[in-house]
């Protein structure tokens, strides 16, 4: 959320939504529904000379970041808008009506929205449920119901203004929404308030002071547990049933680590907004760094996989050559007991024009390794016509051939032999 948003070079005028709610609803769903480029924009929208930005934020759920971190993230984009004079049209706060009670997660993401926001700028947001089509419409009208109702998980926000809206995953629904919070006044909420006009540290604000409590109540029920597990390892140790005993040793560690990590997160919510924003330039640094690293590594492992495909390449040559320098001698062994080879000089000496008389049973022997069908048509070659040198590191054997065993007629072969062969 957070780094490619705060890069964005918003104007005091643009339209400002934030889309809000535990992990799971459908936030960036929504999103690309509102968004997505294939499809025209509502003219409804278009009236609007603004541009219309949507700000998909983390639930205080999210398995790959502490509560901590996900308020300190929310915290410090809503800031920096609010520093740039560019204030929120509004909230959607997503929840699934599919839900069939509002859980611990569901009721900590609730609480933690009441605080950032604050009572007065309610008349902003709008409670969305989602998944519609994934439900009963009777069972999703009655939970509907019993969250609206006083005393229900929404009522008190109803009753300060907060509007209710249903979602039913097509561009159809979703629109009409950012089109009334587009035309809604700015608003400024607590958390931008707390922490730029009155200069709160992040555990001093509501929000902070929300999270905080509820931390200090988790590792008040780990402190429990750990008590509990010493008491049963000293009953286990006086029984001298030391397996059970380990087992609550072991499991008093767990807790501790636990614990510590509760109370370092208690620790991290007490900054101040310039220091979260310090924190955020020395982490884009670092990921700066990091990237710049991996790029590195990638590009040194792309050289080193064309090295090694090099090196493959090498060795699938020379084990072809050594294949074939098997299969001449093989060949000159065949043809030197049938006779074919009828010639007896090994020699080589310059012709005019560049080519070369070629005589030997050695160069007939490579011909025929490279033309194998002559050892079932049996041949007999009548003359050496030239060799030519090439350029590119190999000569061209000319031959003429003399075809025997039922086979009549004469013709002129040629082939291209490395020269390393030709010794």
């Amino acid at each position: 959320m957070g780094d490619v948003f705060l890069g964005l070079r918003l104007r005091s005028s643009d339209i400002l939504i934030a889309i809000m709610g535990m992990a799971g609803p459908g936030k960036s769903t929504l999103i690309l529904l509102c968004t997505g480029q294939d499809v025209p924009v509502g003219h409804d929208l278009q009236a609007y000379t603004s541009d219309i930005y949507l700000l998909d934020t983390p639930g205080f759920d999210d398995t790959n970041r502490s509560d901590t971190e996900v308020l300190k993230e929310i915290a410090l984009c809503l800031t920096k808008t609010y520093e740039d004079n560019i204030k929120l049209s509004g909230i959607l706060y997503l929840h699934r009506i599919t839900d069939r009670r509002m859980g611990g997660s569901a009721k900590k993401n609730l609480m933690m929205f009441r605080k950032l926001c604050g009572e007065e700028s309610l008349m902003n947001v709008i409670l969305v449920t989602t998944m519609w089509e994934d439900e009963y419409a009777a069972i999703g009208e009655r939970r509907e119901q019993e969250l609206i109702a006083t005393g229900g998980s929404w009522g008190a926000l109803v009753e300060e203004g907060a509007q209710i809206n249903r979602h039913n995953n097509t561009r159809s629904s979703a629109m009409p929404l950012l089109r009334t919070i587009a035309k809604s006044d700015r608003v400024t909420i607590s958390i931008q308030k707390e922490m730029v006009s009155e200069h709160k540290d992040l555990n001093k604000t509501e929000a902070g002071i929300g999270l905080n409590s509820d931390i200090l109540l988790a590792e008040l029920r780990v402190m429990k547990e750990m008590s509990e597990a010493l008491e049963m390892e000293r009953q286990a140790r006086k029984d001298q049933d030391e397996r059970s005993a380990e087992e609550q040793r072991q499991y008093r560690e767990t807790m501790q680590k636990r614990f510590d990590h509760l109370n370092q997160e208690r620790e991290n919510l007490k900054v101040g907004l310039e220091e979260m924003k310090e924190q955020i330039r020395r982490f884009k640094v670092l990921e700066g760094k990091y990237r710049e690293n991996q790029e590195r590594m990638r590009q040194q492992d792309k050289i080193e996989s064309l090295e090694e495909q090099h090196k493959l390449r090498e060795q699938e040559m020379l084990q072809r050559t050594e294949e074939a320098s098997r299969e001449l001698k093989s060949l000159r062994l065949q043809l030197s007991e049938r006779g074919n080879a009828r010639m007896g000089i090994s020699s080589m000496r310059p012709r005019s024009s560049g080519s070369h008389y070629v005589t030997g049973s050695k160069d007939l022997v490579l011909f025929l390794s490279g033309r194998g069908f002559f050892l079932e048509a049996e041949a007999e070659i009548s003359k050496f016509v030239r060799l030519v040198p090439m350029d590119h590191g190999s000569t061209t054997i000319i031959l003429e051939v003399t075809l025997t065993a039922g086979h009549v007629g004469r013709a002129h072969l040629q082939l291209s032999i490395p020269n390393s062969l030709l010794g």
